[in-house]
């Protein structure tokens, strides 16, 4: 058995090696990369924007705690979730904080204390909400929009 100590001894020096050269924490691999947009930046303000699917919102989950605001955007009676909405939101001096095009369902955004007012758009239609967003901790909001087509054709929708 002299002939496997060399094995024995090249594998206990090289799988600690290894373990060290792997990358930790929070970095994404590249399915996690392609289940989302990733953390996105506009002027300043990070974010991230997905979750239509489980793969997608497990990626966002995993990353919430970089964020201390979460938005969801639903419709209709049954609360499918949208994507594809614009959402804007206003900081306390007047300020655009985000602006971002084809977001949604879920966008979570790192912002500064304070009071802010969002208005989104979906299929030409606008929800509008204000929330008080902490230091610490998650606020969360959720813009819903009821479906006015289901409403005014007796409950179906074409």
């Amino acid at each position: 058995m002299p002939f496997l100590r060399p094995i024995l001894l090249s594998l206990l020096i090289s799988l600690p090696l290894a373990a060290l050269a792997a990358p930790s924490g929070d970095v994404p691999n590249a399915a996690e990369v392609g289940a989302d947009g990733g953390v996105r930046d506009w002027q300043g303000t990070s974010f991230q924007s997905g979750g239509d699917g489980a793969e997608s919102r497990m990626v966002l989950d995993r990353r919430l705690r970089q964020f201390n605001l979460r938005v969801l955007m639903s419709e209709g009676p049954r609360s499918a979730y949208v994507s594809g909405a614009s959402l804007r939101i206003v900081g306390p001096d007047g300020r655009d904080r985000l602006k971002a095009d084809d977001v949604g369902p879920y966008v979570d955004v790192k912002l500064p204390a304070g009071r802010y007012t969002m208005t989104a758009v979906f299929e030409g239609r606008t929800r509008e909400a204000a929330v008080q967003v902490r230091a610490e901790g998650l606020a969360r909001v959720h813009l819903h929009w009821a479906d006015e087509r289901a409403d005014r054709d007796g409950g179906s929708r074409p």
